[in-house]
């Protein structure tokens, strides 16, 4: 029969291995116990005798290093007891109840480990335990290859494959980012770059044309740009051509995010505009204020205004001032949104945390209070029976008494009669 297992990250599997020296001491059963009473499963076990072959063959990563040959010798000296466990976070958990590989250390570390309690040295240390998935998932298929695991996808792979299928389109992305929108902010950027990966996004879905696979890769640059910028789309066959006209609510959404852009570069330009304006302005006042003192032959003080400013720049003045308000009352705006924005995002997700957080812990309260009532339960018909059993004992033990003494009673009636007949 197939077991088929779930393994997820919430429910691990790992191999445990009672070895030969905890299994002729008579301590298996007592390791199973402890396993089994800190919340493992178990989903099956074996009992067997390992061959040199089996256990050079199980401890092959081992090959070649000193006490390789130590290993065996000590796998093949007894029967041995495989389980393979189940529990969330298994592996990390069985090796942490296992404890340190040397005995001795453990007793020092960790003194409650099994290893600890029932192992001897290095070698002679009790049990084993998978140390990661992959190692768990050649282990548990060893002795129980009747167990079905899910594809594992190796970590190698997963590199190569984003080297291959994911930094390519990043970087072109990133490159059109940084060319057309060198000075944007954090939010635009990110939109930008977003769309652009959703419009190019090499496993789309396109129809080609057979024999239309060479593509001259300048001219496919100057496609993608020309996408970006909204002067082409690409075609259901996969062809570049003119965008069609856009609905009334897109256009407007479209006009709405370039008046947005418009506004914050109109802005800019004001910042700008108007610094420079300061700017002449202070150096007028200036020249005007070294200009009278020369006049009055006085000690020259420059200052950045003067009490007896004219209209002409007192307006200059105002505007200037003006612009500038305008210009920071915007960009606090911006920044009072971008920051609700975040708060709200930040606040949403630590919701979602706690909410999960929450239904973990009612799932595991609700299996420790069966846990509990299964406990309970096994203990009180345990009870039960023992308390039966008394009575049953009590009952046979009055039964008996009770036939001595009516023996009795009955031997010596029969004496009193046979003396009174004698």
């Amino acid at each position: 029969m197939v077991v088929e297992l779930d393994t997820s990250v919430a429910n691990e599997v790992t191999l445990a291995m009672i070895k030969p020296d905890a299994v002729a001491a008579g301590k298996a059963r007592d390791i199973m116990n402890s396993i089994e009473s800190n919340g493992f499963h178990i989903i099956q076990k074996k009992y067997i005798q390992l061959t040199e072959a089996e256990a050079k063959d199980f401890y092959a990563e081992h090959e070649g290093k000193k006490f390789f040959p130590k290993l065996v010798s000590f796998m093949t000296s007894g029967p041995i007891y495989a389980l393979c466990l189940s529990k969330v976070g298994a592996i990390s958990a069985w090796r942490a109840l296992m404890g340190p590989t040397n005995s001795t250390e453990a007793r020092e570390i960790k003194p409650t480990s099994l290893r600890a309690i029932y192992g001897t040295d290095n070698t002679k240390n009790a049990c084993h335990g998978s140390d990661s998935t992959l190692s768990a998932r050649r282990e548990v298929l060893f002795y129980f290859p009747d167990i079905s695991f899910p594809s594992l996808v190796d970590e190698s792979d997963l590199r190569k494959y984003i080297k291959k299928e994911l930094e390519p389109i990043l970087r072109k992305g990133l490159t059109v980012l940084c060319k057309h929108k060198p000075s944007a902010g954090k939010l635009e950027a990110t939109r930008f770059l977003a769309h652009w990966l959703l419009e190019n996004n090499p496993h789309k879905g396109r129809v080609v044309a057979e024999g239309a696979f060479d593509v001259d890769e300048d001219e496919e640059e100057e496609d993608f740009e020309l996408i970006f910028e909204g002067r082409k789309e690409i075609a259901a066959d996969g062809t570049v051509k003119e965008p069609a006209a856009k609905p009334a609510a897109a256009k407007k959404g479209d006009e709405e995010y370039e008046k947005e852009l418009d506004e914050n570069l109109d802005l800019q330009e004001a910042e700008h505009a108007a610094l420079k304006v300061q700017s002449h302005y202070r150096a007028f006042v200036a020249r005007k204020t070294v200009e009278e003192k020369k006049l009055s032959k006085q000690p020259i003080v420059i200052q950045n205004q003067s009490v007896g400013e004219d209209d002409e720049t007192q307006e200059v003045t105002l505007a200037a001032t003006k612009i500038q308000a305008s210009f920071r009352a915007k960009k606090a705006r911006n920044h009072v949104k971008e920051m609700q924005e975040e708060s709200a995002a930040a606040t949403k997700v630590q919701s979602s945390f706690r909410a999960k957080k929450a239904r973990n812990k009612v799932k595991e309260l609700k299996e420790e209070a069966k846990a509990a009532t299964t406990v309970q339960a096994g203990f009180r018909s345990m009870k039960a029976r023992k308390r039966v059993q008394e009575m049953k004992e009590e009952s046979a033990a009055a039964t008996k008494v009770q036939s001595s003494f009516r023996a009795k009673k009955a031997r010596d009636e029969v004496k009193a009669m046979r003396e009174a007949k004698g």
